[in-house]
């Protein structure tokens, strides 16, 4: 019988480390929860008075973020990199590379090789496949894959005269 009284008292001791430890995660999660809240009523308090700012002395986000662009952007550069998956992360990645990719097109002369435009006008065949080609102004895409594989010399002595 006392080991029975020992076993129930061990199950006990258990049970009651059990729920102090859920007690503390509750009290974490309150605390948690208070934190959030107060930081709530922080933001709606600084965005009302970013609106007064706005009425009394005609100051929008766009002249504070200007004024601050040095603080933003350190920040920016030193802090927002340890939040890697944060939504602003993400969005100025994608703002950036589309910024980028704009640039990329903008830029002159740059575009897809051209490799066979020193090939004259006419048919070229491939001597392996068969397959021909005309080119008339501008080099078809598989005309330009031959000179990039075999070399313009190569695919200039493919040009066959037609009919």
């Amino acid at each position: 019988m006392t080991e029975a009284k020992a076993l129930i008292q061990a199950e006990e001791q258990k049970i009651q480390e059990q729920i102090q430890q859920y007690e503390a995660a509750l009290a974490e999660l309150k605390k948690a929860k208070e934190t959030a809240l107060k930081k709530e009523e922080g933001f709606s308090l600084y965005f009302s008075y970013l609106e007064t700012l706005e009425k009394e002395y005609g100051i929008t986000e766009e002249d504070i973020f200007s004024r601050r662009s040095v603080q933003i952007g350190d920040w920016v550069t030193n802090t927002l990199p340890r939040f890697r998956n944060s939504a602003l992360m993400k969005r100025l990645e994608k703002f950036i590379g589309d910024r980028l990719k704009q640039q990329e097109r903008k830029t002159v002369g740059v575009g897809r090789g051209q490799p066979a435009k020193d090939l004259p006008p006419g048919t070229y065949r491939h001597p392996m496949s068969l397959e021909k080609i005309q080119k008339k102004t501008r080099a078809p895409k598989e005309l330009n894959n031959w000179v990039i594989e075999n070399g313009l010399e190569k695919v200039r002595s493919w040009r066959i005269e037609e009919d």
